[in-house]
């Protein structure tokens, strides 16, 4: 005979419980409990005894005195809220293109989570926030709070270190273990995020490196798959060269000699044609700015293709000199940019060799 059951106590009674923990998933739960009939159970709801956890599936049985649950739960066992890293790779080419790494997390922090913060005691009020001590944050739309930078269209906000934690505040630094941030106005409203999931925030081994891209996926739970797409500059890579020779006319008013191979030695009317010759190198550079101001400029390209010297001789009313005389830089193209606000980039450095003195 199954024994009856008081009133308002969980659990009452249970079976033993098999936890299990995993490095790359999440905790896992299974047991039974034994209840009173007026105690309910639900999926969602958290594992009596276990607040990191969350019943995803659930088995009832109903002896007419009391109910017995078989529970399967997932979540954290230790209530730590962790990331895990799930797989990770990288891409790189010996083209001037992006370097690129992919990161896959398991995470409770995937999301914007909303705080407020006391600007007497800089503290950060974040239910439930689940952030470590030294957790990299980053904040946005802040109603407040200055003295922090947060996300916005003009900055790429600050990345900041959790000190001082308890279950539901928290104060930043701006170094691990630092002193907190002194805000000087209250924040009434803002919103805070892990640092790895936050939109433009640099690896956190490749400074020049920013997640560009983010795609998070849960099955309706409190955790998500987030995969992290960065792209930026790694390490120093050869550039890229493209030539291109176009052709330049020349005519003269008056018989010319030409003294080239295959030319003529007696005085004729003709035209022909010289090239241009433009050499165009793609970088990828991690820091520094667009060289605009080396426009124009007489620089030769670093390993310059060889060109035949051609010495072109008249009255001086018959020639016209060119400025610049050989190589030089007319153009520096940004080929393309992660954000305007990041300091890695792709850029083009396109050099001319136009031929000093040609016929009017």
């Amino acid at each position: 005979m199954n024994p009856a059951f008081s009133v308002g106590t969980l659990p009452l009674w249970r079976h033993p419980i098999r936890e299990r923990t995993a490095f790359r998933g999440v905790d896992t739960l299974d047991g039974a409990y034994k209840t009173d009939r007026t105690t309910t159970l639900a999926v969602g709801d958290v594992v009596p005894g276990y607040p990191g956890m969350i019943i995803i599936a659930l088995d009832k049985i109903d002896s007419g005195i009391s109910r017995e649950w078989q529970i399967s739960a997932e979540g954290s066992l230790d209530q730590s809220y962790p990331t895990k890293t799930l797989s990770r790779g990288k891409r790189r080419t010996i083209e001037a293109g992006w370097d690129e790494r992919t990161v896959r997390y398991l995470s409770w922090h995937a999301a914007w989570k909303s705080c407020t913060g006391d600007a007497g005691s800089n503290v950060i009020t974040c239910t439930a926030h689940g952030f470590p001590n030294g957790k990299r944050v980053y904040f946005a739309r802040l109603s407040g709070g200055a003295g922090l930078t947060a996300q916005s269209a003009s900055s790429l906000g600050v990345g900041y270190y959790v000190i001082n934690r308890t279950s539901n505040t928290f104060q930043v630094s701006t170094t691990v273990g630092g002193g907190a941030v002194d805000f000087t106005t209250t924040m009434t409203a803002g919103e805070v995020i892990a640092g790895e999931f936050a939109l433009g925030s640099p690896h956190p081994s490749y400074p020049y490196m920013h997640l560009c891209e983010l795609t998070v996926q849960d099955e309706n739970n409190d955790w998500a798959v987030a995969d992290c797409v960065y792209r930026g500059y790694e390490e120093a890579k050869p550039y890229h060269r493209m030539i291109t020779v176009n052709g330049q006319q020349f005519s003269a008013s008056e018989p010319i000699t030409m003294s080239l191979p295959g030319g003529w030695d007696d005085a004729r009317y003709t035209n022909f044609q010289l090239p241009e010759i433009v050499v165009t190198d793609t970088y990828l550079t991690g820091s520094g700015t667009l060289p605009t101001n080396a426009v124009p400029s007489r620089d030769t390209p670093e390993n310059a293709p060889s060109i035949r010297t051609i010495v072109l001789t008249d009255d001086t009313e018959d020639l016209t000199w060119n400025y610049p005389y050989g190589w030089s830089i007319v153009g520096t193209p940004h080929q393309a940019t992660l954000n305007n606000k990041i300091s890695a980039m792709v850029y083009q450095v396109v050099y001319r060799y136009i031929w000093p003195v040609m016929f009017r």
